[in-house]
C-alpha cells in the first residue's frame, strides 16, 4: 500500500490509538516524526545494506586555477561514495583519495589540466595536482542524496495533464505551489516515487506550470505526478512496500513523545520485526547475478 504524507499521519493515529480529534499533536508534529524516522531509521537501515539505495551522480565542471570543490549540499553526512574525473570525451576515471599527509608524495607535480587524485579538506575535495590556468572536464561525485522533506499533498501541485512542445513541459496542476521563476522538484506519483527532476525553474500562467527541459528530467512528467517546492515531496521517496514500516517507526517516535511506556514496548517489538523483514527483502537487489565478471580465458574457467 502506498502512503502519502496524509496517509502516514492516519496510520500513526491508528497504530497508536490516537483519536482523530486530538489536539496534542499537530500535523506539523506528525510530519516531523515521519521525516526524522525516514532519515534516521529507514534510510539508515537501507544504507547499511550497501545496495546503492539513494545514490545519485552530480558532475561539477573544473574551473581554471581552482583546486578546491565543495561536496554537493545534497550529500548525506557530507560524504561521497566515490569521486572520478570525466574528460571532454565523456570518459570516466575513478580518482584515488589520499590523506593530507600523503600530499608530499605529489609535490613534484606541476599545475595540471585534470586531477590525478584528491584529498578531503573540511567539506571540500582538493585536487592533486593543483589546477592550472587551462583545465578540461568535470569532477563526478557519486553520493547518497538527502531525502526530500515530506509535506501534505495539498502543499504540492498534482498534475492532471502535460503538453510537450519539444523544449518545454506545460503541466496543468490542481494547485500551484510555487511562484513564477521559482525552482521546483517534479515527483513521480507512482512507485518508487522517484524525483523526476530537481531544482528546475518554472514559469506560471494560471494553473499551468511550464519548465524548459533537458537531461535534468529522468522521464517525461505525466498525469498524477506532482510539482513541489524544491526539496519537498508528498510521498516518501522509498519503495512502496516500505511505507508501512516508516509509519510504524514514526508511531514509536510519537509514543515516546507521549511517554506511553507500554505502547512503546509493544510497537517497538513490531517495528523490529518489520525492519528485519525489510532487510531480508532489500539486502540483495539482483538475486541471480554473478559475483564478478571474469574473462573467457580466466584460468579457473578451465577447471569447471
Amino acid at each position: 500500500m502506498k502512503y502519502n504524507a496524509s496517509n502516514l499521519i492516519e496510520a500513526i493515529k491508528r497504530n497508536a490509538s490516537i483519536p482523530s480529534s486530538q489536539v496534542r499533536f499537530s500535523n506539523t508534529d506528525f510530519l516531523t516524526f515521519i521525516n526524522e524516522e525516514l532519515q534516521l531509521t529507514i534510510v539508515g537501515e537501507l544504507l547499511k545494506l550497501r545496495q546503492d539505495y539513494f545514490v545519485t551522480t552530480i558532475d561539477t565542471a573544473l574551473v581554471a586555477s581552482q583546486s578546491s570543490y565543495n561536496i554537493p549540499v545534497s550529500a548525506v553526512g557530507w560524504k561521497l561514495e566515490s569521486i572520478g574525473y570525466v574528460d571532454s570525451d565523456s570518459n570516466y576515471t575513478r580518482l584515488p583519495i589520499i590523506t593530507r599527509d600523503q600530499r608530499s608524495n605529489y609535490e613534484g607535480m606541476t599545475n595540471g589540466t585534470y586531477p590525478s587524485a584528491v584529498y578531503m579538506l573540511g567539506n571540500s575535495v582538493v585536487t592533486i595536482p593543483s589546477m592550472g590556468s587551462s583545465v578540461s572536464g568535470s569532477l563526478r561525485f557519486d553520493l547518497v542524496r538527502i531525502q526530500n522533506e515530506l509535506v501534505l499533498p495539498t502543499s504540492c501541485g498534482k498534475i492532471s495533464s502535460t503538453t510537450d512542445t519539444g523544449t518545454v513541459y506545460q503541466m496543468t496542476v490542481d494547485t500551484v505551489p510555487i511562484s513564477d521563476g521559482d525552482t521546483c522538484d517534479v515527483i513521480s506519483g507512482t512507485n518508487p516515487f522517484n524525483i523526476i527532476a530537481r531544482a528546475v525553474t518554472a514559469s506560471i500562467s494560471g494553473s499551468v506550470i511550464s519548465v524548459t527541459y533537458g537531461s535534468d528530467f529522468s522521464r517525461a512528467p505525466v498525469a498524477n505526478d506532482y510539482i513541489c517546492i524544491q526539496g519537498q515531496t508528498p510521498y516518501p521517496n522509498i519503495p512502496e512496500d516500505f511505507h508501512p514500516i516508516l509509519a510504524q517507526a514514526a508511531t514509536v517516535r510519537c509514543l515516546i513523545a507521549s511517554n506511553d511506556d507500554k505502547g512503546i514496548q509493544t510497537q517497538s517489538l513490531s517495528l523490529g520485526n518489520m525492519l528485519s523483514r525489510m532487510r531480508d527483502r532489500a539486502s540483495k537487489r539482483i538475486n541471480d547475478a554473478p559475483k564478478k565478471i571474469v574473462g573467457n580465458n580466466y584460468v579457473l574457467n578451465m577447471m569447471r
